[in-house]
């Protein structure tokens, strides 16, 4: 490629590019990368200088971020080694230059980003100076998101997974628009956020404050590849929509609570058709291939939960997580019938839903199967879990390896694994046989653990009772042949 103006470089093509050096202290922060080569997607030479322009403005000004923030991170003093201030000419698209910033007019420079940052968001310039200088009670969006996580956390709505979930989505935005005060986070920064967040790659870290910048880095690549007809993997409209959905939650909080006049988020997000591929029932053929495998008919599995996981799923409809949490002390009699009992007592235990609280009488197959025989095992051999082979992890519970296991092993290896088939779509098959089997509505909430569309059922009622609820379980019948459960040694 021959080199023509600086940042600007011609390929054997003849499109024009541009081109950005990066650091040697920042280059960890953008996967080792020298420099950043993005298409201006034209032949046009003036047009290519302009586009050049203000990319030139946008990612310099990134870049002088992240220098600056890495000398408060460190400890160093504000002033920047003068070589690298050198490069980082700042060149608006009406051809103004900024350089030789000086020690002590650090904070003028970065006040100077803010503005640039502002008019490539789409922002009129003329209204960028109130970013300058925020009003008196405005709060920025990390301070709002942490008073709506202490409020939540103060109701009991603040798991681990919940909190590590919105905080995930809360840096991404950040580091994509800046922590602007809320009063300045209109519907078109937020659009202009949707927008990027489109082209955010899968698994995207958001590193310490110094590499929030590779972010922006990578969807400047990631928009000049698409541009030039290149594949990207980005982040999935469902994805995108739920961290839309969280900024909706906070925004809306902000709202009721005064320090937003509305939520910008509202109507943002992404239409997704219906043809969405999503979790579907095993078919018959599919649910005899899994229970005829050796691990079920031929006692080969390695650790109980592969035989009695997905037992337990089909004949009662439990979640992954509340079948891997069951204590010895949930299999239990209640009025002459055995039952799983749901309860979020016990350290590390969760439910997903208050409705998730329930009794779940155990199948008579279970029972043949020898579940009540094993648990009576485990709790001679001085167990407190059905499944002490199941360790915590703090933001997914109990319940990753048996999913891991019987997604990507057994699924895998015997050729069933899709995106629309995994554990959970055993529950899908519970759901599915009762609603066919025409039982009662409410009867099959109260077995899944959902919400009764009734609001006076779901606050005054206690829910039905194990012997009410035995008749239903019972109707889970798919033809399939069991073999008894064969304990090994632990």
């Amino acid at each position: 490629m021959a080199r023509t103006t600086p940042h600007l470089l011609l390929s054997r093509h003849c499109i024009f590019y541009f081109r950005l050096a990066i650091p040697q202290r920042l280059r960890d922060a953008v996967g080792g990368r020298r420099e950043v080569r993005i298409s201006l997607a034209t032949r046009d030479r003036s047009l290519a200088i302009i586009r050049a322009h203000q990319l030139s403005a946008f990612a310099k000004a990134q870049l002088l971020q992240a220098l600056t923030a890495e000398d408060k991170t460190t400890g160093g003093s504000m002033g920047l080694d003068s070589k690298i201030i050198q490069k980082m000419n700042l060149v608006m698209p009406s051809g103004h230059q900024i350089t030789d910033i000086k020690p002590g007019e650090e904070a003028s420079a970065l006040a100077l980003v803010e503005k640039l940052n502002g008019m490539i968001a789409g922002v009129n310039p003329s209204h960028t100076q109130s970013s300058l200088a925020p009003k008196q009670n405005a709060i920025t969006f990390s301070e709002l998101f942490q008073k709506f996580g202490e409020e939540r956390a103060r109701g009991g709505k603040w798991s681990e997974k919940t909190k590590k979930e919105f905080t995930g989505s809360v840096k991404l935005a950040i580091a994509l628009m800046g922590d602007l005060p809320v009063d300045q986070i209109t519907r078109e920064r937020i659009r202009a956020l949707k927008d990027d967040l489109m082209f955010v790659p899968p698994r995207a870290r958001i590193m310490p404050k110094t590499r929030e910048t590779a972010v922006k880095l990578m969807v400047l690549t990631q928009k000049s590849r698409s541009l030039d007809g290149g594949k990207i993997q980005v982040l999935s409209a469902s994805t995108i929509n739920n961290i839309l959905g969280r900024f909706h939650s906070v925004f809306g909080w902000a709202r009721d609570h005064g320090y937003m006049t509305d939520n910008p988020v509202s109507g943002m997000q992404i239409e997704v058709s219906d043809n969405e591929p999503k979790r579907l029932p095993f078919e018959p053929d599919e649910l005899k291939t899994i229970f005829r495998s050796p691990i079920f008919m031929e006692g080969k599995y390695r650790k109980p939960f592969q035989y009695w996981g997905p037992m337990i799923a089909i004949y009662s409809g439990l979640r992954l997580n509340e079948i891997a949490q069951l204590h010895l002390k949930d299999i239990r009699d209640v009025d002459g019938v055995m039952v799983l009992d749901i309860n979020a007592a016990g350290g590390g235990k969760k439910l997903k839903t208050k409705t998730s609280k329930r009794l779940v009488p155990v199948h008579p197959i279970l029972k043949k199967l020898g579940l009540i025989d094993y648990a009576e095992s485990l709790k001679k051999a001085g167990q407190d879990r059905l499944f002490p082979e199941l360790k915590y992890k703090k933001d997914e519970g109990y319940g990753r390896r048996l999913g891991d296991w019987f997604n990507n092993t057994l699924l895998v290896d015997l050729q069933i694994k899709s995106k629309t088939k995994v554990f959970h779509s055993l529950r899908h098959n519970v759901a599915t046989r009762l609603q066919n089997a025409h039982v009662q509505e409410s009867v099959v909430q109260a077995i899944l653990g959902h919400a009764h569309q009734s609001e006076s059922f779901n606050r005054y009622a206690s829910g039905y009772l194990p012997e009410i609820l035995l008749p239903a379980v019972e109707k889970l019948d798919f033809g399939l042949e069991h073999m008894p459960f064969r304990s090994k040694t632990m």
